[in-house]
């Protein structure tokens, strides 16, 4: 009796099948890899503008003690330094004139005043709400304490 070695037609149909359904499988998750990839590298692009304008901001909401005046878009610290939010036609932060970040969709500063419970001294704190651009516009709230000690 002869030995029956080899790949069948049957045999090879069902490799064939089997291969084309793992390439498919491949393909739709690299299609949806892909694609993702491409909306989260749009939807944080302007990111690095607020960080611009954390690095400066809280070098001077650290050394200031008080404002010499406040508006929902301006802010002039004790020691003159503004900053001001204009909306059109730039979308941008200015500090003293120059301008430290852009592509800002909106921009609102907002003051409170706290107690400190250890030290009983009340210390204000400046809230700063800013919509930057994106497919997905980035919204963030953060909050400043001016020196109080």
């Amino acid at each position: 009796m002869k030995s029956q070695k080899g790949v069948t037609l049957i045999a090879l149909i069902v490799y064939l099948i089997g291969i084309t359904i793992a390439m498919s499988i491949l393909a739709l998750i690299s299609d949806n890899f892909f694609s993702n990839a491409s909306y989260i590298a749009d939807t944080g692009r302007y990111i690095s503008e607020f960080n611009k304008f954390n690095m400066y901001f809280i070098e001077d909401v650290k050394e200031s003690t008080d404002f010499l005046s406040f508006t929902d878009t301006e802010i002039v610290f004790n020691d003159g330094v503004t900053y001001t939010y204009q909306a059109s036609p730039d979308n941008g932060i200015y500090r003293n004139k120059v301008k430290i970040c852009s592509h800002i969709l909106f921009c609102k500063f907002d003051k409170r005043t706290e107690l400190d419970m250890e030290s009983g001294i009340l210390k204000t704190i400046v809230t700063v709400d800013m919509v930057l651009e994106g497919s997905n516009n980035y919204t963030t709230s953060v909050d400043y304490v001016l020196k109080y000690w």
